[in-house]
């Protein structure tokens, strides 16, 4: 997307989704508890 500076970059993306990721679990299981 644009925001890669208009190029895809597949590592980026890969990195970006991880950390979402991470972040979306630990969020979760704060909730959860």
């Amino acid at each position: 997307p644009s925001f890669y500076g208009g190029k895809y970059d597949p590592t980026r993306a890969y990195a970006v989704s991880k950390l979402a990721n991470v972040l979306h679990s630990k969020e979760l299981s704060k909730r959860l508890k």
